[in-house]
């Protein structure tokens, strides 16, 4: 296998994908948590955990994104697009939640935080797709 510069890398771990899936699913709880809570509870160990963890996802998603980006074939744009089909709704969703919760959420906490993660996932999936399936073949 190589990069894109042809330089030989070795086969990436199948558990690489999953745990860039499971760090963005943990950070994605600090937001919502936070949204729900007054200001005064949140503790600052929550924000340098949470900081913690996006730079490890950034990390990680840039070394998906550099081992998986020349795998990336029609059969991983087709489950990216169908996971993009279905990941569409989340705005709506948001939207209803908004209608029907109104202000008891802190939406300045929640839409930020939301938001560059969605960024984060959306990006970096087909590469992680990539990866992923490069250790089953």
């Amino acid at each position: 296998m190589r990069d894109d510069d042809g330089v030989a890398m070795p086969r990436p771990s199948r558990r690489l994908p999953l745990t860039a899936a499971l760090l963005l699913a943990a950070s994605a709880l600090f937001p919502v948590v936070a949204s729900l809570l007054p200001a005064s509870s949140v503790q600052r160990w929550a924000g340098v955990v949470d900081v913690t963890l996006a730079a490890a996802i950034l990390v990680l998603a840039a070394v998906l994104d550099r081992v998986g980006r020349s795998n990336i074939d029609d059969a991983v744009i087709r489950a990216a697009y169908g996971f993009y089909r279905v990941f569409a709704v989340v705005p709506l969703a948001l939207l209803a939640l908004y209608f029907v919760v109104g202000m008891s959420v802190r939406w300045d906490v929640l839409l930020p935080g939301l938001a560059w993660r969605t960024w984060v996932l959306l990006t970096f999936l087909p590469s992680a797709l990539a990866v992923s399936r490069m250790r089953r073949s």
